[in-house]
């Protein structure tokens, strides 16, 4: 074994012991290297990255249309359709849609998603009412959704919300929705805006705002949506993965006639019909 320490007149030299320190040095200089070309030399070397990105136009399309597909879903479901179920069950009146689970709650199923509800009411005085029915007066309503959302023509998403509304005026034929939500998606479908295919991976905060909901029509009529939405979105290139997080803020707003208008960050615009479709402004 070749000795760390040897003799040469009066020097002491270390041959092993500096060659191993030199190829530590040396690997550790080729590392930071590396990193450092990646970071500066704009991948050149091929590791991977993130960073916090402006929105794109397409981050703002890929985002309205989102919004669309879980506010207004024809044939029921969506945020409008949570609205439908909760205010009728407020009133003491079941929708052909929703079933009594065992737990008391109340469940439904739209386009792959699975629903499940609880409605607590009070009367005028604000006292507890054993059951909803014909003295409500305000409710409070717990909605969460988890499933593989289905919409044509193409559009897949996994989804799952938590929220909590107060219902007012219940028994006025214009119920008032106040309250707050989370939702996280998954989703690919063709654009509505471009017809390529796109995805988007969102998680959104809402906060409901005097929303108000005609038990006639069966569709919001005014009041508002504030979405916080956060994104990311992956891309291959040829030197490396690379990836990015944005930030939207998303305001709806309900028209009488059951529309909604989206604006993303105070300037994108997108009108969604109360079928579902939408549009860019």
């Amino acid at each position: 074994m070749e000795p760390l320490y040897l003799e040469e007149g009066t020097a002491l030299v270390r041959p092993l012991l500096m060659r191993r320190v030199m190829r530590r040095h040396a690997m550790k200089a080729i590392t930071f290297s590396a990193c450092t070309a990646a970071t500066i030399g704009l991948g050149v070397l091929g590791c991977s990255g993130s960073a916090t990105s402006a929105p794109t136009a397409s981050d703002y399309d890929n985002v309205a249309q989102s919004t669309a597909a879980l506010m207004i879903q024809a044939g029921g479901g969506g945020e409008v359709g949570s609205m439908y179920e909760s205010a009728s069950l407020a009133a003491g009146v079941m929708p052909g849609s929703v079933t009594v689970n065992a737990s008391g709650s109340f469940g439904a199923a739209h386009a792959g998603v699975d629903y499940t509800l609880t409605v607590s009411c009070t009367d005028a005085s604000g006292a507890a009412l054993p059951a909803c029915g014909p003295k409500t007066n305000d409710a409070q309503a717990s909605v969460s959704w988890s499933g593989n959302l289905s919409l044509p023509p193409d559009l897949t998403a996994t989804v799952s919300r938590e929220g909590n509304w107060t219902l007012s005026g219940v028994q006025t034929g214009t119920v008032t929705f106040d309250g707050s939500s989370s939702f996280e998606l998954a989703a690919q479908f063709t654009s509505a805006f471009s017809g390529a295919k796109a995805s988007a991976d969102l998680a959104y905060s809402a906060s409901y705002e005097a929303v108000t909901y005609s038990a006639l029509a069966h569709h919001p009529i005014g009041g508002s949506i504030h979405y916080t939405v956060s994104g990311s979105r992956d891309a291959s290139t040829a030197n490396g993965q690379s990836d990015a997080t944005f930030a939207i803020d998303a305001d709806v707003a309900f028209h009488p006639d059951g529309s909604a208008t989206i604006t993303l960050d105070g300037s994108h615009t997108y009108m969604v019909s109360s079928g579902g479709i939408v549009i860019k402004l």
